[in-house]
């Protein structure tokens, strides 16, 4: 009877830890086929601040983009942190999977330019996820961000 109850609480530890493991990852692609076929399913919302809210500027559907987008994703050195910035972030994008047949849970990325304007610093809401992109990488998305949406213009007043 003790050997049973120890086998599974040991089971249970191992699917415990496991599903700990798994949730530190950042969502990014619907949990679909290799390579780059999600991106044929998958969209992108790029919102900007205007007034106090966010609002939709360009839905991104084009394949290429969007695998080019979420590649640069990708490469972000992502780690565990809650971040509080001094001001809104100067964009969002938001990921929406056009499949319905595809288990998939959205990802909010609010990204905010570097003083310098030379990098992105990245959020991932609600996941606890943060990250600095690399200078190439940031130039890359910030052209596209600027294709599709106006340039945000940003300052850190203290005290906001």
């Amino acid at each position: 009877m003790a050997i049973r109850y120890a086998a599974g609480l040991l089971l249970v530890l191992l699917f415990a830890l496991g599903g700990v493991e798994a949730s530190s990852q950042p969502v990014t692609e619907p949990k679909a086929g290799s390579g780059t076929a999600y991106t044929t399913n998958l969209n992108l919302l790029i919102r900007t601040l205007e007034g106090e809210a966010f609002i939709d500027r360009h839905k991104i559907s084009d394949p290429e983009t969007v695998k080019s987008v979420i590649d640069r994703l990708r490469n972000v050195p992502w780690e565990r942190a809650k971040v509080s910035m001094c001001r809104l972030p100067d964009y969002k994008i938001v990921t929406v999977n056009t499949d319905p047949t595809v288990s998939y849970e959205p990802a909010i990325y609010d990204l905010w330019l570097t003083p310098s304007g030379k990098q992105l610093e990245i959020s991932i809401a609600g996941k606890g996820q943060y990250g600095k992109m690399s200078e190439a990488d940031s130039a890359e998305l910030l052209a596209i961000l600027q294709r599709y949406a106006q340039v945000v213009e940003f300052q850190c007043v203290p005290g906001q």
